[in-house]
């Protein structure tokens, strides 16, 4: 075979032209990511309603998908929370579990309940894998003191979302923040003058809560959908609660004070001395991290030019560690073809094997990387390792593949045969330490 391609060099020469073109190509296409994708038996469920507030979640959404999902072959653990307007339900599974299966049985199983669940969005159901480490975190501060509730409402409401609407982003995990809550504080005395308990004035506002669901108006060709929010959405519709007691009424700020506060915190970021709302941005597994980083420092200049009060920092950047990586390896393979080329030169005088290794080392990173592409691997730590030692390898094997060739040569045999031949007699040797 070896012999057939040597009598036809314009064979040889087009078939290195096509594995350039397709390794270049493929190279612009492959995903680079700081290490492998490999399964981890973690699974995400992401709910979001806008309309629902965290007990109308928890009740009539998470609970229902939470039994159903506890169905779950070789499901160790599941745990859930709710918020105003989106809940997260985090399964981890028994080690070895397959994911792929346990993947299309999560959704099989919520697919089932949508049937049975108020009018919202279908789920989204993540998998847990490698690539889930976060690429950078992006931390926010305020010039103005004492606005971290106002700057994690932001965050949660509009930073993040239009983080994870870019293409390149999985999702966004964010700490940090502190929320307002809404504190009902009884008047003890007022309560006793009007004949009421503590716990009967929270089954009046429970009843208060209630949601009138959703209606459809059909008006010829067009139809309208409309959506009735909870009674109860803000503090003013608390304090009008109206309470019967039988021969007399009273509202709910007769007899209790109703206001809204920062919540109890179960963390604490801090960024230069200042309290901070933390961003994990994950990318997605088949985004490249460079275009990662353009499209988020795209979204944190619209945020700081709107937001100008606003301090945005980027901390713990695992694109710059990918990023040198890359570089070593560029830097490896310049300096190995400079090193091999002047080895070859200096102890077998001939300009032409020099000239051939500086060809054969990069066209063999060519086609490594057209192989990475059919065989859907991505382009990091592990891989990247992987090439500089392979790229150390073959340094090794053609200088001894040359000077073979080159001793055929000296004791009178042509071209050809000294090509077949000596190639011949270390092909052996040489696969098995490779593979060694």
């Amino acid at each position: 075979m070896l012999g057939k391609l040597l009598d036809r060099p314009v064979t040889v020469t087009m078939l290195m032209l096509v594995i350039v073109v397709l390794g270049s190509t493929c190279f612009n296409r492959l995903p680079v990511s700081l290490i492998p994708d490999i399964d981890i038996p973690n699974m995400t469920v992401r709910i979001s309603s806008q309309d629902l507030s965290a007990r109308e979640l928890d009740r009539s959404v998470v609970s229902p998908l939470r039994q159903r999902l506890m169905q779950i072959k070789s499901l160790k653990d599941i745990k859930a929370v709710a918020r105003d307007g989106d809940a997260t339900i985090r399964m981890t599974f028994e080690p070895g579990t397959n994911m792929d299966y346990a993947f299309i049985e999560a959704n099989e199983h919520i697919d089932r309940a949508m049937s049975s669940l108020p009018d919202i969005a279908r789920p989204i159901v993540f998998k847990s894998d490698g690539g889930d480490i976060p690429a950078f975190y992006i931390n926010v501060t305020s010039e103005e003191d004492g606005q971290s509730c106002r700057v994690g409402e932001y965050v949660r409401q509009i930073f993040a979302k239009r983080l994870e609407q870019l293409q390149s982003v999985a999702m966004v995990d964010i700490s940090g923040y502190n929320e307002y809550e809404i504190f009902i504080t009884p008047d003890e005395n007022k309560l006793r003058q009007a004949g009421l308990t503590v716990a009967q004035l929270g089954e009046c506002v429970k009843a208060a809560d209630v949601r009138l669901g959703s209606l459809e108006i059909r008006d010829g060709e067009y139809r309208y959908s409309v959506k009735f929010k909870a009674f109860t959405s803000n503090i003013k519709d608390i304090e009008d609660i109206w309470l019967n007691l039988g021969s007399r009424t009273l509202q709910l700020r007769d007899v209790a004070k109703v206001e809204m506060a920062p919540s109890e915190r179960s963390g604490l970021v801090r960024s230069d001395g200042s309290e901070a709302v933390c961003l994990a941005v994950i990318k997605q597994s088949e985004a490249r991290m460079s275009d990662l980083r353009k499209d988020v420092d795209k979204v944190i200049r619209n945020i700081s030019r709107e937001n100008p009060e606003l301090r945005i920092s980027v901390t713990r950047d695992q694109t710059a560690l990918l990023e040198y990586s890359i570089d070593s390896l560029v830097r490896n393979i310049i300096l190995a073809v400079v090193l091999a080329c002047l080895v070859v030169f200096l102890f077998m005088k001939d300009f032409r094997s020099s000239a051939l290794v500086a060809i054969t080392i990069p066209l063999a990173l060519v086609f490594s990387i057209l192989v990475f592409f059919i065989m859907g691997m991505t382009i990091n730590i592990i891989s990247l390792s992987g090439l500089v030692l392979g790229v150390g390898m073959m340094v090794d094997n053609t200088i001894i593949l040359t000077d073979n060739i080159s001793s055929h040569r000296e004791r009178g045999g042509d071209l050809r045969t000294s090509v077949i031949e000596g190639t011949r007699e270390v092909l052996g040797p040489m696969f098995s330490s490779v593979l060694t």
